[in-house]
């Protein structure tokens, strides 16, 4: 499953869930947090990156978003939970 994203409400701002981006094959990709690599057997793909499961965290609180199909916002190149979304 990919990252699915809604049309932004305003420019800058968009809306996403995480996805599972599958078995990771014999080709290796670099965490979009930490950009070490991914080693795990899953690996999880929002806005269009790779993250680790503990990597993908909200920029304001840490609140760790890795769950498979949680959602996600975006404001200014920020990820964030809803909470601090709103």
């Amino acid at each position: 499953m990919d990252l699915k994203t809604e049309p932004p409400l305003r420019p800058g701002v968009g809306v996403g869930t995480v996805g599972n981006a599958g078995l990771l094959g014999c080709t290796s990709a670099n965490c979009a947090a930490c950009q070490k690599p991914i080693r795990e057997k899953y690996l999880l793909k929002a806005l269009d990156q790779f993250w680790h499961e503990d990597c993908l965290k909200c920029a304001c609180c840490d609140c760790r978003l890795g769950e498979v199909g949680s959602t996600l916002f975006t404001k200014a190149n920020l990820i964030l939970c809803k909470r601090d979304y709103l």
